[in-house]
């Protein structure tokens, strides 16, 4: 297995607020590692069809697992013992970004050339579509979380998405 991509919760988990949970796309192979911190203790693995790339809510309860088979997977990590979690069809996605309210996540899909929009409450649904040429493959939000910039690969640009109140 290669080592795709991992992020770390930015919220406090299981309530101790010493805990943290790291977790480790391995791309090729059907998981995601869950890692404790600081004790690096590796958790039993979860199950997620050729994960590529994962966002955390930022009150560190929920994962969203973009995974090659056109579905983001949606995983509640407030759990000792990460279950698996449910799948959301979006189109062929990559990159994955949270606004920082919590409330939305924006999804890059490559090749369809389009970025979803997802409602994160109460359940994660697609809301939105939003056409990007070019092949966009990752995303960044800004801390106010007013826009969305969306890096793409065939043609190298960045297209900015204004976040508020609606996606533009």
């Amino acid at each position: 297995s290669v080592l795709i991509g991992f992020l770390i919760s930015s919220g406090l988990l299981l309530g101790d607020g010493a805990t943290w949970k790291a977790l480790l796309c391995t791309g090729k192979a059907d998981f995601v590692i869950p890692v404790e911190v600081p004790s690096n203790i590796v958790e039993s693995s979860v199950s997620v069809p050729s994960p590529l790339e994962v966002a955390i809510t930022p009150d560190g309860t929920r994962a969203l697992v973009t995974s090659s088979n056109d579905t983001v997977t949606v995983l509640d990590i407030t759990q000792p013992i990460i279950g698996p979690g449910y799948a959301v069809p979006v189109g062929s996605p990559l990159g994955v970004a949270i606004t920082p309210d919590g409330n939305r996540a924006l999804v890059a899909n490559s090749v369809d050339n389009t970025v979803s929009v997802l409602d994160l409450n109460p359940i994660v649904q697609v809301v939105d579509t939003v056409s990007v040429p070019g092949g966009p493959q990752h995303i960044a939000i800004t801390p106010d979380g007013s826009k969305a910039f969306v890096c793409t690969i065939s043609d190298g640009t960045v297209t900015v998405l204004s976040l508020n109140p609606t996606v533009q």
